[in-house]
């Protein structure tokens, strides 16, 4: 299978390109590689020599029938006569619209020889994509990097207001790689891992990241992102390699007691999801007890407690937090929610109903609390906050199910069948909800016999 065009997007966080002249061979990344497979010497044997034809050939005829400002300025009779005949420019859009469509692929094609550590080839190919699209953003700033380099900088360039302007012209970070290639710079390669990241591209995401990294090893930033993406991409141990290297480096990564507590959260989340709860939480409550920063870090590591399933841990930490900032809906709505798996009916009520007063339409907090009062078996006021969500959402297959357990509380069984025959409907086959839904309709309608 192939592409026809370098891109990125929704498809290539499962396949990955391989360049081919101007066609891409799609192949699909191996199990657990979050990473591009790195060019082989065969390749960029293959793809040189393609642009080195190319060059050869077809780039001086592009380039003379290219429109400029410089193009000579016809008569006004004789731009009259080529309007009519319809020869206005036709030849020069036709040479721009070709010379484009190259330019992208040899801007993309660079990029990955700079990858591959062939800077000098990139630089050619660079050159190559302003001669074919001198407003080209891209390869304009990738080149400027590339120069610096190549002298033994590594900072991010300076660019110009008059390159700044250009972006303008596009509606969007993604129009501009779409219309001109991406960047291979860290501050741009890091501003298009935060749009793959907004966009949920999360493998993406990583590689922009990672590229950064390898660019300017100390970047702070750019480290700690590429944790947290190994993390959530189910690499824990990726993440804690970054942490360790960062604190055995503290001085050229300027860690200060603050970027310390964000290492924190880092390691910790790292751990949780390595399943060791114990190390996580040891990290955490050092944090915690930084005499000038660790108050201020009590959300966080509430958050991160109850993700790993740590209620009892959170419950305080938030209790403390809401007392100082009685308006946080959202360490409400957690307190609320770390109350409901301790058991805690009463504070989780409160705690949910104060929340749900300042944000009456956050139907996460609603539903959490519907959950309490059913468990608490304050079935009528369970019941109101049911309906209203189903309302919201019809085919929410959690409220089936909660008003069906009402329906069986209340010794209703005919009704509680319906309900968890319609939630057993819109519950997706295979899942464990489906397995529990299952059950307890089995239960409910034995009970009718």
């Amino acid at each position: 299978m192939y592409y026809l065009e370098p891109s990125f997007g929704f498809y290539f966080e499962r396949f990955e390109l391989t360049p081919k002249g101007l066609v891409y061979s799609v192949s699909a990344y191996a199990t657990n590689a979050l990473l591009q497979t790195p060019l082989t010497p065969e390749t960029i044997s293959l793809n040189e020599k393609f642009w080195s034809d190319f060059d050869a050939g077809s780039l001086p005829m592009i380039t003379k029938w290219m429109s400029t400002e410089k193009k000579r300025k016809e008569p006004r009779w004789l731009a009259a006569v080529y309007r009519k005949l319809h020869l206005t420019d036709e030849r020069s859009l036709t040479a721009n619209a070709i010379a484009r469509y190259y330019s992208r692929a040899s801007t993309y094609w660079s990029v990955e020889l700079q990858k591959a550590g062939e800077w000098k080839l990139a630089a050619r190919g660079f050159e190559r994509s302003l001669a074919l699209n001198p407003d080209s953003v891209t390869a304009r700033i990738n080149l400027d990097f590339n120069a610096a380099h190549q002298r033994g900088e590594t900072n991010q360039v300076q660019v110009a207001q008059s390159i700044e302007d250009e972006f303008g012209r596009y509606n969007n970070w993604n129009d501009i790689m779409g219309a001109c290639g991406p960047f291979d710079e860290p501050r741009f390669t890091f501003e298009q891992g935060r749009t793959f990241f907004s966009g949920r591209l999360y493998r993406q995401a990583l590689q922009n990241v990672k590229r950064v990294t390898v660019l300017q090893p100390n970047h702070y930033m750019a480290n700690i992102w590429l944790a947290d993406l190994y993390a959530m991409l189910g690499q824990p141990d990726e993440s804690l390699k970054i942490v360790k290297n960062i604190r055995a480096n503290a001085t050229a990564f300027d860690l200060t007691p603050v970027r310390e507590l964000d290492l924190a959260r880092v390691q910790a989340t790292a751990l949780f999801r390595s399943g060791e709860k114990d190390q996580g939480r040891a990290v955490l409550q050092k944090a915690l007890n930084t005499p000038e920063f660790g108050p201020k870090f009590s959300a966080v590591a509430a958050q991160l407690f109850l993700q790993a399933g740590l209620n009892a841990d959170a419950r305080p930490l938030l209790e403390t937090v809401v007392a100082e900032n009685p308006t946080d809906v959202r360490s409400l709505a957690n307190l609320g929610y770390a109350c409901l798996q301790l058991e805690k009916y009463d504070q989780a009520k409160e705690s949910l109903t104060r929340a749900l007063e300042l944000d009456p339409k956050n139907n996460v907090v609603r539903l959490n609390r519907a959950i309490t009062l059913l468990r608490a078996r304050e079935y009528d006021a369970a019941k109101e906050d049911y309906v209203l969500l189903q309302q919201e959402f019809p085919k929410a297959y959690q409220v089936q199910f909660g008003l069906g357990e009402i329906a069986a509380a209340r010794k209703d069984t005919a009704t509680a069948v319906r309900h968890f025959e319609e939630c057993l409907k819109l519950t997706p086959v295979g899942t464990p909800d489906y397995l529990q839904i299952s059950n307890r309709l089995a239960e409910v309608r034995a009970e009718m016999k």
